[in-house]
């Protein structure tokens, strides 16, 4: 575990700290046979845990529960906490960088075929004299083995294990598999990869940390996300009021 103050919310114990002390104390694991997992929290996970058992196994096991801005606003509200926001695609970038400059090796599992493909390269541009572990897509399916993957990174010694599947297709594999992989920590990051490979939009500086990144991406892309923020945003409301009135 680590020594990170932790805030309970809607019954999960997050993570009160920063980027780089995250970053920093993910690379400085070495036990494999247990690997410690970082948990990406926001509404839309709250929303799938709710009748989910594995996922929130999964989050109330995370060593850091890393909360996006909607988790940050509610402990504020809730108790008057003041915590720093952790975007997964932040994690990514930070980590990348941090593995560059202290020779780390992180794999990379996730994204479409083409978009792995294309991901090392964007990646060994942008971070000079990094070491991947290695690069695999996240359409397991297709292959006549899967478990052939389970494997590639069970024996390529990295460091860390990032997994960009999407929620909570990607928190399921890596409870399923955890023991198996051979990786001191691991942690699902959504879409960061297709970002990171520049195919997809990064929410502007500008607009981060705002807490109206889901209006940005609705903008972008209505017919992707129009029913899971017409569902889940009025849904987190209800429950933080709740939560509130409760004392």
């Amino acid at each position: 575990m680590t020594d990170f103050k932790t805030i309970d919310l809607m019954g999960y114990p997050v993570t009160d700290s920063t980027m780089p002390a995250v970053v920093e104390w993910s690379f400085g694991l070495t036990d494999r046979e247990t690997p410690s997992i970082i948990a990406v929290i926001n509404i839309n996970k709250l929303w799938l845990a709710r009748h989910d058992e594995e996922l929130q196994a999964y989050l109330r096991s995370a060593a850091v529960v890393a909360p996006e801005y909607s988790v940050v606003w509610e402990a504020r509200v809730l108790h008057g906490a003041a915590i720093e926001t952790i975007f997964g695609v932040e994690y990514a970038k930070a980590a990348l960088d941090y593995a560059a400059r202290h020779g780390q090796r992180p794999f990379l599992l996730g994204a479409r075929p083409e978009v792995s493909a294309m991901l090392q390269g964007q990646i060994e541009q942008a971070y000079p004299g990094i070491r991947l572990a290695g690069i695999h897509h996240g359409y397991l399916k297709q292959l006549a083995d899967p478990e052939v993957v389970v494997e590639q990174i069970a024996a390529s010694g990295a460091d860390v294990l990032m997994v960009g599947m999407g929620s909570p297709l990607q928190e399921h594999w890596l409870w399923r598999h955890r023991h198996r992989l051979n990786v001191p920590v691991v942690i699902g990051v959504g879409g960061s990869f297709d970002v990171i490979a520049g195919v997809k939009q990064d929410t502007p500086g500008w607009i981060r940390g705002s807490g109206l990144e889901w209006a940005y991406r609705l903008i972008l892309d209505p017919a992707q996300y129009w029913r899971r923020y017409l569902i889940t945003n009025p849904w987190f409301l209800w429950r933080v009021l709740v939560y509130k009135l409760r004392g």
